[in-house]
C-alpha cells in the first residue's frame, strides 16, 4: 500500500493516518482526541482521509511532476516493523518540493 502525506488545514492530523481498520482508526481518535480535544467517530476518520486525498490530488500531483522533473534531487528512507511487516517511509527531496510514500512490505 502507497500513502503520499502533505498538508491540510482542516483534516491534515486525520489525513496522515492509514484509517483502514479498526484499530488504526481507534488511534486516529485518540490522536484527535488528545491534540485537538475533540471526540471524532470511527467512520469519521476514514471519511476525513478520504476528503485529505481528494482535497490534496491536483497539489501532489503537481508536486509528484516537479520532483520527477528536477535535475537535481535526494531520496532516503526509514524502515521499522509494525506487526511482522516491514513498512518504509521515502522522501524525496528537491531544493523547493519535498514527497512523502510510506509501504508496507508483505
Amino acid at each position: 500500500m502507497h500513502s503520499s502525506y502533505s498538508e491540510c488545514v482542516r483534516s491534515e492530523k486525520t489525513g496522515k493516518f492509514d484509517a483502514g481498520s479498526n484499530s488504526r482508526r481507534r488511534a486516529v481518535a485518540d490522536v484527535v482526541q488528545t491534540i485537538f480535544g475533540v471526540s471524532l467517530a470511527l467512520g469519521t476518520a476514514c471519511r476525513r482521509k478520504q476528503e485529505a486525498a481528494a482535497a490534496l490530488a491536483d497539489a501532489h500531483r503537481e508536486a509528484l511532476a516537479a520532483v520527477r522533473a528536477a535535475p537535481a534531487k535526494q531520496a532516503d528512507k526509514a524502515g521499522w516493523k509494525q506487526a511482522g511487516r516491514t513498512c518504509w517511509l521515502w522522501a524525496t527531496a528537491t531544493p523547493r518540493v519535498c514527497i512523502f510514500s510510506a509501504a508496507s512490505l508483505y
